[in-house]
């Protein structure tokens, strides 16, 4: 405990002490209950350390100044090369309890905040607030709040408004804060009560520094009660490399508006000029590594710095905060302002974790976090269907599957082995939102028998301008269970009602006639999460398909080649499997039972959300039962000579079961 208290009781309306020295040393004070601020610097080269301002000797009970704790001003020759705190427990100070801010800086330059408890009493652990922010900077540049090396770091929470707030933009710039933690206790812990009332950092300058890549760069800035960092205007501010996770609203937030949307060629401007968030569309975790895939749209012929971030669940705005830091990789855009990007990070995460990403440019403009995405396999195309391994015994095998569906249109697919006889039963459960399911028989063996160019040709006919050339048509059986099929002219009449597979698994769009006779309805970006889009040029020529995230949200319409080399067999494959489909109302569960018959080989199945909907919250389960042998004594081929086909052309029958 510090034995040396100096009260301002009976001072009057003057401030504790007074600096207008240099290179002096104030240390081992209590210093409480002055009108003004508990210590005024105003000259160079002084350092404060050790001493408690603004609470009585313990540090557990606040004896406010009426100021701030500490202010350091430019009045005469300038306040320069200060420091306040230090990196050992002995060097730092207990500023708490203050009726305004914990240290105020104006008009000052090259201030060393390093090591000091700013809002928390003695043991780090409870809140003893300042009435405004834990520090305030007005004019004058760079000052230090924190730094890289151990024991520099500064624990600023509790505080009544922000931890940190930085403004006059015109004249105040390049601050650099680091290796702090902002809103948690000094365990790093967010703590009920401990974090600042506001936003962990708000500020309206340019070229801030929060964080970096470095070791010891990152700040912890979490359990604040509105945003993480805020700024309010200003360029090229850097924010990287740190933890922001478990505060009340956004992680970063780019001119005090909520989530900004991307533009084309990004030319918005604003706070940190409105830079374009990237758009992630896959992480997918191996035993040692996570890869993510995304993209971006910036300005032209760029380089970008994209950092990525993990946590165990996503903010409730569906985009990003970021409690772990887990890389970098460095894209560059092309002549229309166009960039992806893959990386492989090291570690591991545990599926159902969210990853996020932030885009930052050359000169150091940082983008608002990323739309989160889940890290679970990549199987949101057939192609990259999970397989199932269907386990058991006594003629009953079965598999249970659980994922998340994290953008609009997104698919999950999965694929398991058949044996001949036997009756397949699918259930779709624990829906958080309304899903549908489709069951499909070999796809990738009906894609490789629709491969040559025979095969091609008759493919292009079958999907020329005449609904009736389209086998589509008839082989899908929710083209015959909803009349609106049939009521509705427009279903047969426009050729684009069967290139669309999602006209099939989703009975909601023949209720719609609008999705018929309206031709935006396929020059729309959404048109990307489905892979028919590609059979449609329109789909490219509209800029608006990259303003929208669920562009992206197919990597199969990057990634698979056959999507490119053979976009209609690549889209025609599942329909032509098509086995069954289930398509419940709201969060009913669904269920799709079948018979392989002499079917061998995989079956595939898909859950896609009704009109793109998905839940980043909730898993849905899958299972898979498969009862062996029930169906062995059933014969699958009539005997020979029972029915004598016709000479002549090759004619189709059409059989359906209306109940």
């Amino acid at each position: 405990m510090l034995l040396i208290e100096i009260s301002g009781v009976s001072a009057g309306g003057a401030n504790g002490l007074e600096l207008r020295a240099s290179n002096s040393v104030i240390r081992g004070l209590v210093v409480n209950r002055f009108s003004g601020a508990g210590i005024s610097l105003a000259m160079t080269n002084n350092t404060v350390a050790g001493n408690y301002l603004g609470t009585d000797p313990s540090g557990t009970v606040a004896r406010s100044n009426g100021g701030d704790g500490i202010f350091v001003a430019n009045f005469v020759i300038g306040a320069a090369n200060n420091t306040i705190g230090g990196v050992t427990p002995a060097d730092r100070n207990l500023i708490s309890g203050n009726g305004r801010n914990g240290i105020t800086m104006d008009q000052v330059s090259n201030t060393f905040v390093y090591g000091n408890y700013i809002g928390l009493n003695a043991t780090g652990l409870a809140a003893l607030r300042n009435n405004e922010s834990g520090v305030g900077i007005f004019r004058g540049f760079p000052n230090f709040i924190g730094g890289s090396a151990a024991g520099q770091g500064n624990v600023i929470s509790g505080n009544g408004q922000h931890g940190i707030a930085m403004s006059d933009g015109a004249t105040s710039a390049a601050h650099v804060i680091r290796g702090n933690l902002i809103g948690t206790d000094a365990a790093g812990n967010v703590t009920p009560g401990v974090g600042n009332t506001l936003n962990g950092i708000l500020f309206n300058e340019s070229s801030i520094v929060i964080g970096g890549l470095g070791a010891g760069d990152g700040n912890v800035i979490a359990g604040n009660g509105l945003n993480g960092v805020v700024v309010q205007g200003g360029q090229a501010n850097q924010i990287v490399g740190n933890r922001i996770y478990a505060n009340g609203g956004l992680g970063i937030d780019l001119g005090a508006s909520g989530p900004d949307a991307n533009d084309i060629g990004d030319g918005d401007g604003g706070a940190n000029t409105s830079i374009n968030a990237p758009v992630l569309y896959a992480a997918v975790s191996a035993p040692a590594s996570t890869t993510v895939n995304g993209l971006f749209n910036s300005a032209a012929n760029q380089s970008y710095t994209v950092t990525f971030y993990a946590s165990p669940q996503c903010d409730a705005s569906g985009f990003g905060e970021g409690q772990i830091y887990l890389g970098s990789v460095t894209a560059t855009t092309d002549a229309s302002g166009n960039g992806g990007f893959g990386a492989t990070l090291p570690g591991t995460l545990a599926s159902g974790q969210v990853v996020t990403a932030l885009l930052t440019d050359a000169a150091g403009n940082t983008s608002e976090f990323s739309a989160c995405t889940i890290a679970q396999p990549d199987n949101t195309s057939w192609d990259k269907a999970l397989p199932l391994s269907l386990q058991g015994g006594a003629g009953v095998l079965s598999a249970t599957a659980g994922q998340y569906l994290d953008r609009t249109g997104q698919a999950r697919w999965f694929k398991f082995a058949v044996q001949p006889g036997s009756e397949i039963i699918v259930d779709l459960t624990n829906l958080p939102a309304d899903y549908d399911l489709t069951l499909h028989s070999d796809i990738q063996a009906a894609y490789n028998r629709i491969a040559t160019p025979v095969d091609l040709a008759q493919l292009s006919a079958e999907l020329a301008p005449s609904a009736f050339v389209n086998p589509a048509a008839f082989t899908n059986p929710a083209a015959f269970t909803n009349p609106a099929a049939f009521t509705n002219p427009a279903a047969f009449t426009n050729p684009a009602a069967f290139t669309n597979p999602a006209a099939f698994t989703n009975p909601a769009a023949f209720t719609n006639p609008d999705a018929f006779v309206n031709p935006a309805a396929f020059t729309n970006p959404a048109a990307f999460t489905n892979p028919a889009a590609f059979t449609n040029p329109a789909a490219f020529t509209n800029p608006a398909a990259f303003t929208n995230p669920a562009a992206f949200t197919n990597p199969a319409a990057f990634t698979n080649p056959a999507a490119f080399t053979n976009p209609d067999g690549y889209a025609s494959a599942p329909l032509r499997s098509l086995l069954g489909v289930s398509a419940r109302e709201g969060t009913a569960s669904e269920r799709i039972v079948v018979n392989s018959w002499n079917n061998s080989g995989e079956f595939y199945v898909m859950v896609r959300g009704r009109n793109g909907v998905f839940d980043r919250t909730a898993l849905f389960t899958l299972n898979v039962t498969m009862l062996t042998g029930v169906c062995a004594g059933i014969t699958t081929v009539l005997p020979a000579g029972e029915v004598a086909a016709p000479a002549g052309n090759a004619r189709t029958l059409i059989l359906h079961d209306l109940d």
